[in-house]
């Protein structure tokens, strides 16, 4: 049991988002429980993410640009913002620091400009914890200010060298006259995912059958104290007692759970033998 604990480790140990970077980024945090023979299961999977240049307590919000594509022939906003909730779901983007997270696409339509249906209201980063714009309502001001970094990193942590995505907006986030998503102009706008210029958003014109990339955009994350645990207080258990500490069993624990459980079932035997031997 002991060697089947470490082989476990070392599979979370080369979790992909658990490489190197130049800012802090914790991989997902597995917890585990401990049942009544002291045999550790997955119970919780929280993806922790941790902008170096903020404060516990601060917030922001995080893009990617999804790893699948499809048609902009819908009109219904709804159908991108499904597309996108279920990428990030799948690569556990879902919660981040212990907080559920909501995404939605960057894209117009003929009746939702793109900074209203994904609004940007604090600094953002990629999955990588890469800076993508400190300024609020940076993503549709780019003529003014570029990007620190395009956003062409996906929901997974995979970096594309090239592609085109979706947006049906113009530079300012607005529904580009004509070429917007379920549009039945014979053109949609598209950016440019390797661009930090205002052609990330609108780089040029494409037919709506040919399938894009999307960028999603999260709600906002505050930032976590590395000392503090999901409840909310610093030292506290999961239920947000402080002053306590996270009982998460280690291997030994788990050792000596399975051992007390062999000392009581022995102690019963030998009881029950002499028992038998007293008849």
């Amino acid at each position: 049991m002991g060697m089947a604990i470490a082989r476990r480790a070392k599979i979370m140990k080369r979790s992909k988002f658990n490489r190197p970077s130049g800012l802090v980024a914790v991989p997902r945090v597995l917890a585990l429980s401990c049942g009544v023979f002291g045999v550790g299961f997955p119970a919780q999977a929280d993806t922790i993410l941790l902008p170096a240049d903020l404060k516990p307590g601060q917030t922001f919000q995080v893009a990617f640009v999804t790893n699948g594509t499809l048609t902009a022939e819908s009109n219904d906003i709804a159908v991108f913002n499904n597309f996108v909730t279920h990428a990030a779901a799948a690569a556990g983007l879902d919660v981040i620091n212990g907080q559920p997270v909501t995404w939605t696409a960057i894209i117009s339509t003929a009746t939702v400009n793109a900074r209203d249906n994904a609004p940007q209201i604090a600094p953002v980063y990629d999955v990588d914890t890469r800076l993508i714009t400190a300024v609020s309502g940076g993503l549709w001001n780019t003529t003014s200010k570029f990007l620190n970094n395009p956003i062409n990193t996906t929901e997974s942590g995979n970096q594309l060298l090239w592609g085109y995505v979706g947006t049906g907006s113009n530079a300012s986030g607005m529904s580009s006259p004509g070429p917007t998503f379920g549009n039945a102009a014979p053109l949609m706008a598209q950016g440019d995912l390797t661009s930090i210029f205002p052609s990330w958003l609108a780089n040029a014109y494409l037919f709506p059958g040919a399938t894009y990339h999307l960028y999603a955009l999260s709600s906002p994350i505050t930032v976590r104290d590395p000392n503090q645990n999901p409840g909310g207080n610093p030292g506290g258990n999961p239920g947000g007692d402080p002053g306590g500490t996270p009982t998460v069993p280690e291997a030994s624990s788990l050792r000596l759970g399975f051992l007390g459980f062999l000392t009581l079932l022995a102690r019963w035997a030998r009881g029950r033998w002499r028992t038998r031997g007293g008849d």
